[in-house]
């Protein structure tokens, strides 16, 4: 598992069937809900393989690729909230998961009003 644009991510191999040495590969990502628990966001599953390793290794890849193509600004300061969407001329309050002000900066920056 690794962290990655503020999620967490994690590649998996899946075995096909009991008696077949070939792996599915499979990407979770996660994020974090309002009471400071891990949920899963998405769970994408990938081509077959025949070394684990590399299973492992894609499901990796497909987290990075859906994480790039699908994450917006707003989709990711949702997820950092809690669901609650704030919007980026907001300041964090203490229910934001937001790390450093940097990481608020790169969601779109705040705006003191």
């Amino acid at each position: 598992m690794e962290r990655y644009k503020g999620f967490l991510i994690d590649g998996s191999a899946i075995l096909t069937s009991a008696t077949a040495f070939d792996w599915y590969s499979q990407g979770t990502i996660f994020g974090t809900s309002r009471i400071d628990s891990v949920v899963e966001i998405k769970r994408i599953r990938g081509p077959v393989f025949n070394s684990k390793k590399a299973a492992e290794e894609h499901g990796l890849k497909l987290c990075k690729d859906w994480i790039d193509k699908r994450s917006t600004a707003k989709d990711r300061i949702r997820l950092v909230t809690g669901g609650q969407l704030r919007y980026p001329h907001t300041r964090p309050t203490s229910s934001m998961r937001i790390q450093s002000r940097d990481e608020w900066n790169s969601l779109g920056g705040w705006i003191d009003t």
